[in-house]
């Protein structure tokens, strides 16, 4: 009898093995041949295949994706190329983006979805995209119907686009270190209704102010305004979506009711700031009222509401030249070409004042290297730089100057 019972069991445990085998044969048979195939349903996660071509990794899921704890996410299969990764492309039937599955892949600019992956995908989890360069507008497809706010933490995006809002979406942990997050977009057919209506508020170690998280009200304040628009696979491109918000902007020299928050910005930008000068308000006011300075300030305004005044350009003249005492801009309208619509408005007061030349200045601290090297994007030739890294800029004005800016409508 015990050797019929181990004749069974031997038998039954060839079938689970051979078994086993053969269902995750079937899970990996629609992966794409060229793939390196990892993952078993023994292992709790379906079958999936991965590739690096060039400067994008793609990657076919079966199923149920990998999870990737604190401290395990540097193994990942494609870790060697995490450093030249701009693109992600994401096939197959996903379920989930799993945890830390592309955390701190600091290249990575874009994430793809297949059509089929569009249908699948419900769930994007904790530290999914967490330190990546993804920047400007981040979609979330239309299948999603749980966003974990980490997994999204700590990215330079303005604009949170959900394509679809046909089901609820739980927005859980809320949106930490979202500084740059201007607009919350829901992207729908006409006659579907729906929204977001699930906002889990901070709690514990998320307490706002203490790690520096989006405030809760801000939250409320992006959730409330959040607008439908046309569906970005119809817009050309970034620019037509920036034309889409409809913005339009108040550029002119300062004015008295807007002295105190000038003389606050210029003490609280850091980033966007060329030569991180500080002023009081009474200093800002006497600058305003010297006719040696040319001041402006930028107030912007779209579809979804005030943005109120986000940028001031102080310029002291000098014979025939302009030297930019300083330049700043609002983290909140930052990649909107707020700086474009600025430098067009500083042209014209110069032609105006009859100076030919602009000189522009930059002085590197901890914060605000992202501005290092805006004069030359702005058409400006670097003239001198020092050992520390400050650097001189010159523009001479062109008599036939072209307007930089084609998104912003300058009331």
């Amino acid at each position: 009898m015990k050797k019929i019972m181990s004749l069974v069991l031997a038998v039954t445990l060839l079938m689970s093995v051979f078994g086993g085998l053969t269902a995750f044969a079937a899970d990996a048979t629609s992966i794409p041949k060229d793939y390196t195939v990892e993952g078993a349903v023994a292992d709790g996660n379906d079958a999936y295949g991965w590739k690096v071509d060039g400067t994008t990794l793609k990657i076919y899921y079966t199923g149920n994706p990998v999870d990737y704890k604190e401290g395990d996410y540097t193994n990942r299969p494609w870790q060697g190329s995490v450093k030249t990764i701009e693109e992600v492309v994401i096939e197959g039937t996903p379920t989930e983006i799993g945890e830390r599955t592309f955390k701190d892949m600091k290249a990575l600019k874009k994430v793809t979805y297949s059509d089929e992956a569009k249908k699948t995908v419900t769930k994007i989890k904790t530290e999914a995209f967490m330190g990546t360069g993804i920047n400007g507008v981040f979609r979330i497809p239309a299948s999603v119907t749980y966003l974990h706010g980490q997994s999204i933490q700590s990215l330079r995006i303005s604009a949170l686009v959900f394509e679809s809002s046909t089901t609820e979406i739980e927005l859980y942990k809320g949106l930490p270190y979202l500084g740059d997050l201007t607009s919350i977009v829901l992207m729908r057919p006409a006659k579907i209704t729906g929204s977001i209506t699930t906002v889990k508020q901070f709690g514990g170690k998320y307490t706002y102010g203490t790690y520096g998280m989006t405030a809760p009200s801000r939250i409320n304040m992006l959730i409330s305004n959040a607008s439908y628009i046309e569906p970005f696979s119809k817009l050309a491109d970034y620019k037509d979506y920036l034309k889409s918000l409809e913005m339009k902007a108040v550029i002119a020299p300062f004015e008295a009711m807007y002295m105190a928050r000038i003389a606050q910005l210029t003490n609280k930008s850091n980033q966007f700031n060329l030569t991180t000068k500080r002023f009081s308000q009474s200093e800002i006011e006497t600058i305003a009222q010297n006719p040696q300075f040319i001041t402006l300030y930028g107030k912007l305004e779209d579809k979804f509401g005030d943005n109120g005044v986000v940028s001031v350009v102080i310029g002291e003249k000098e014979e025939n030249a302009l030297h930019i005492r300083l330049w700043l801009m609002s983290c909140r309208v930052l990649k909107r070409d707020m700086e474009f619509a600025m430098m067009d408005t500083l042209v014209e007061a110069c032609k105006q004042q009859g100076l030919s030349t602009i000189y522009g200045y930059y002085y590197p601290t901890a914060k605000n290297a992202m501005v290092k090297e805006f004069y030359s994007l702005q058409g400006f030739e670097k003239t001198a730089e020092d050992d520390q890294g400050n650097t001189t800029w010159q523009y001479t004005i062109p008599a036939d100057y072209q307007y930089k800016n084609e998104v912003i409508n300058r009331g």
